[in-house]
């Protein structure tokens, strides 16, 4: 088999410098991952069966919905459609709202709200709820299916010979993901190193994963432990990303030497270990290889058509619209992104991942840059960050703020009644039948 190595590298190339954007049309894009469970004991819904996720996503579909995806099996659900934004399935049935870009925060927040209204009468008819957790509240994953996708099955087969929570990852956990553009190779690689820079900052301040296999835990950011005990080929921090000289090609080149894991020709079963530039069998990449190439990093920052930050837990709406907030005003604000570029510049990749090991113990607390705490690298962020934005936007930073001032991190504001879904109240979407702009009274 041919490799195809500099010609895909060029034309990787080629694709990020073909998606650069103009600052004046800068947009935003967000994922919002939930677990879908019973209403009365928080228990996972299952993807078959009558009133499993396929079947309530049937209900959904030919409405306003439209199916995008089935399954390998061609009967069941993984993806419906409406105005370009997408309900998706993650491997374990996690419910992702995928939103096509958009100019505003609150255009997201509305779709967000829609999506939700839309979704409400069949939850409701099921004693279903959808909660926002970075990790199952009580199914554990060995009571979980992978879903019927033959990506899903060949990931999970290849990842048994990899990291020992990598199935944790794929079937347990949800984030809250953040896309942004960049406007130059430059830009490009400043922002790499910034977001990257934040990761631990990141998984500290905003964790949300109070619970682990069915379990209160006392460690924090367990989505970092997870990530760094899944895949070192496509997960954590890229090496060379923090250094800020990180460039389209040294991106191209890492896609392009990972090992693809699936057979793009369909024609072997199994896991492949060639990598990407040896397992197509053509010269000219279409679109689609393109994208599904650049789909199977999971590194903490990734690039596609745009810049991919991913290492927040999944938290409700207000929560992860204040941190979309957050991020728009450090990115999008020049002043904002050298200030924090300057102080990439003190830090190595090694400090950054020594830092994401760390803040399992320490969360919150532990020294980063300067020997500042990450709890005041966020105050700091968040400060910077207000200045640049507009009122509006403003608002949902501040939101965020003011309850990280009782609740640092989320995830302290699960209840200790012992009564599991009271507890978890401030995590649940749906609060009873009080749906108001998507969002809750937090305690």
């Amino acid at each position: 088999m041919a490799n195809h190595r500099e010609a895909y590298v060029e034309q990787l190339f080629a694709h990020f410098k073909q998606n650069e954007t103009d600052q004046q049309d800068y947009r935003l894009g967000i994922e919002f991952e939930h677990f879908l469970v019973h209403n009365d004991n928080l228990r996972a819904v299952h993807y078959y069966g009558d009133k499993g996720i396929a079947s309530l996503l049937s209900r959904l579909a030919g409405s306003t919905w439209q199916v995008c995806n089935l399954g390998d099996d061609k009967k069941h659900i993984i993806c419906l459609n409406k105005n370009n934004d997408e309900i998706n399935l993650e491997p374990g049935g996690q419910i992702e709202f995928s939103f096509s870009p958009k100019n505003s925060i609150r255009e997201i927040e509305k779709t967000y709200n829609t999506m939700i209204n839309d979704l409400e009468p069949i939850l409701k008819d099921n004693n279903y709820n959808l909660i926002t957790l970075g990790y199952q509240p009580v199914t554990k994953i060995n009571e979980l299916k992978i879903l019927p996708k033959k990506r899903y099955k060949m990931m999970f087969d290849h990842f048994k010979k990899r990291g020992d929570l990598a199935h944790n990852m794929m079937l347990g956990t949800a984030s809250t993901q953040i896309s942004l553009d960049y406007s130059s190779e430059e830009d490009f690689s400043k922002k790499f190193a910034v977001a990257s820079w934040l990761s631990p900052i990141i998984y500290a301040t905003l964790d949300n994963t109070p619970i682990f296999e069915g379990k209160r835990t006392s460690e924090y950011a367990v989505r970092a432990k997870i990530w760094n005990d899944c895949d070192a080929d496509r997960c954590g921090i890229l090496e060379k990303s923090i250094e800020g000289n990180f460039t389209y090609k040294d991106y191209a080149e890492y896609i392009v030497d990972l090992p693809a894991i699936v057979d793009p020709a369909g024609e072997k079963p199994e896991p492949t270990e060639l990598t990407f530039g040896e397992v197509f069998n053509k010269e000219v990449l279409t679109a689609e290889d393109i994208e599904l190439m650049l789909s199977f990093s999971f590194t903490d920052v990734r690039l596609k058509e745009y810049l991919e930050i991913r290492m927040a837990d999944s938290f409700p709406l207000p929560l992860a619209l204040g941190y979309l907030a957050l991020l728009k005003g450090i990115f999008y604000d020049q002043r904002n992104l050298d200030y924090f570029f300057k102080q990439v510049q003190k830090t190595s990749t090694a400090q950054v991942k020594k830092a994401l090991k760390a803040i399992t113990e320490k969360g919150c607390q532990l020294p980063y840059n300067d020997s500042i705490m990450m709890m005041d690298w966020l105050d700091i962020l968040i400060e910077r960050s207000l200045q640049g934005l507009s009122k509006s936007d403003q608002n949902y930073l501040l939101y965020l703020k003011n309850y990280l001032k009782d609740y640092l991190p989320p995830r302290k504001a699960t209840g200790n009644t012992g009564n599991l879904k009271n507890d978890l109240d401030y995590s649940l979407v749906l609060p009873g039948s009080d749906i108001k702009d998507g969002y809750r009274k937090f305690k």
